[in-house]
């Protein structure tokens, strides 16, 4: 029997399992960062995104957004898909991914994170708020920053678009601010209010290098990546790109900062960039850079380079040995443009490689195969993506959602019962019951009631599903997928663990019933696995 952690409604006599749900990270993070993981695929140079287009007109003043309220029109949901080798894999995943922008001129042309777009193979752009399941425009990368995070895209599509405006007052502590953004593969835009909390921090990180960052309280989730930080009259203050929920601690390219590295992104040209999308990590056996994906004709692809690549030594110097970018990128500062030598371990084939980058000789070599294999760095959510999904239906067809097949662990005949009265009906499945119950392994949990409709509201129904005991608690926030609308509570860190716990209570237009979806997150492909369940569940008919 399933034993499921579970709110005050409630004793599954079947199945049951933890609470959680939403509209998911991505890693940008990683995973937490909202990232792809890696399919069971051969790793890939991705194809060659099209051209920059060239330096567009004068904006037009109608479509300049001047209030708060119309901000979200110039916000874009960036969809990316494929060329990306995940940290500890060693194929390419064919996952899709998310991040953030907004449009800064209204020809198209928009501002959002390196991390978010180097390297993938497609890129979509859906339009101010709009859901991503709209059809989208295509999206080229006309300029990259790697150690600023930056890049600027061009819309290719119909203008003239919404656009905003950089903030030309001066920036101080206690400044009200707006992030807007697409957290967790939201299916609509979200935001956040907040105020500047402190200026000129430390902007080394494990996926960039800058002298400086803002750090503000408007909460913000992988997935908002790349997304606008604006005042209270719509002017960008800076660019989303970093985070930390149970600090309370977030993160933007302060727009003063860039404002000038922009303009030059704007005219085609790469700034400190060999054409990777890398990530610093410090591992046991080995350090350095670890390419995720690499820029089709760039400096890094002519010299070999490929993703899941770790990038030893640049320059003779170690790279990556305080878990930053900050040797890496003072490399790049100091020698634009020149030769480089680099030292790079390719874990897929177990080899280390030497050789030169930027250079009439660039090319890697083979010098030494690894006696030993060199253990892959292993993050705490490092999975491969599932390799098929299922759909699973209450036994009275009330409910049904697709799952991984590996979750097989399945409840199909559950009642959702309230002090000993029958008020509705549950489905479940989960990699197995010992581990749900432990936080170490993934599941969902739905179920649904015609009587609560009438009784209960979204809030009341989160408040019996509480773990503060050993869960840290986020924001609860607004939830809507275009077929249900209520609210979602988002938990972390549950168990001292990196698993995240998502309830979700929802309800119909008609508010005819009310449920409950709840999905446990460990690792990165269950991730992917959240955004399925958000797409497939639905109630209907007799419960």
């Amino acid at each position: 029997m399933f034993a499921l952690r579970r709110g005050t409604y409630g004793k599954m006599s079947t199945l049951v399992i933890p609470a959680l749900l939403a509209v998911l990270l991505s890693a940008c993070g990683p995973s937490t960062t909202v990232t792809p993981t890696a399919a069971p695929a051969a790793a890939s140079e991705p194809t060659a995104l099209p051209e920059p287009t060239a330096v567009p007109p004068s904006p037009t003043p109608d479509s300049l957004v001047s209030k708060i309220d119309d901000v979200e029109q110039a916000v874009i949901y960036l969809e990316v898909d494929g060329g990306i080798v995940e940290f500890g894999e060693t194929t390419a995943s064919s996952s899709a991914g998310s991040g953030s922008g907004f449009i800064i001129d209204p020809s198209g042309i928009a501002v959002t994170n390196n991390h978010v777009v180097t390297g993938a193979a497609t890129i979509k752009a859906h339009i101010g708020g709009t859901s991503k399941d709209a059809e989208g425009v295509d999206v080229r990368v006309l300029a990259v920053s790697e150690c600023s995070d930056l890049a600027v895209i061009q819309l290719v599509g119909d203008g003239p678009y919404p656009y905003l405006e950089w903030y030309e007052g001066e920036v101080k502590n206690l400044l009200d601010v707006v992030a807007f953004g697409f957290p967790l593969f939201a299916e609509s835009i979200d935001t956040t209010r907040g105020s500047i909390t402190q200026l000129n921090v430390d902007g080394q990180s494990n996926w960039a290098s800058l002298s400086s960052v803002l750090e503000h309280d408007a909460r913000t989730n992988p997935g908002s990546s790349g997304g606008p930080l604006v005042t209270e009259d719509g002017k960008v203050v800076g660019v989303n790109y970093a985070g930390d929920s149970k600090t309370n601690q977030y993160f933007a390219i302060g727009g003063d900062e860039v404002r000038d590295l922009i303009e030059q992104l704007k005219q085609g040209e790469d700034d400190t960039s060999l054409g990777l999308n890398g990530e610093a990590f410090v591992d046991e056996d080995i350090s350095g850079i670890w390419v995720r994906s690499i820029k089709p004709g760039s400096p890094a692809s002519k010299a070999g380079v490929k993703p899941g690549d770790v990038i030893t030594s640049m320059y003779s110097t170690p790279m990556g040995e305080d878990g930053t970018m900050e040797k890496y990128c003072q490399v790049l500062r100091s020698h634009p443009g020149e030769a480089v030598n680099l030292e790079v371990v390719r874990l897929s084939t177990n080899e280390r490689l030497e050789g030169e980058i930027n250079s009439e000789n660039a090319g890697l070599a083979v010098v030494e195969t690894l006696e030993a294999p060199v253990e892959e760095p292993d993050p705490a959510a490092a999975t491969s993506d599932y390799s098929e999904y299922q759909t699973i239906t209450h036994d009275t067809g009330a409910i049904s959602v697709d799952v991984p097949v590996e979750w097989t662990v399945v409840s199909t005949d559950g009642t959702w019962s309230f002090n000993e009265e029958e008020i509705g009906v549950e489905l479940g499945a989960a990699v197995s019951n010992e581990g749900f119950q432990d936080w170490t392994q993934p599941g969902v949990y739905i179920a649904v009631s015609r009587s609560l409709g009438e009784t209960t509201t979204p809030d009341q129904l989160l408040d019996n599903y509480q773990f503060t005991d050993t869960c840290t608690s986020n924001a609860r926030e607004d939830y809507d997928d275009n077929v249900y609308t209520g609210r979602y509570d988002y938990w972390s860190a549950c168990d001292g663990k990196t698993t995240e716990l998502y309830v979700v209570a929802f309800t119909p237009a008609d508010t005819s019933f009310l449920g409950v979806l709840q999905v446990q997150v460990v690792g990165e492909a269950d991730q992917v696995a959240l955004e399925r369940i958000i797409k497939s569940f639905q109630a209907k008919g007799d419960f």
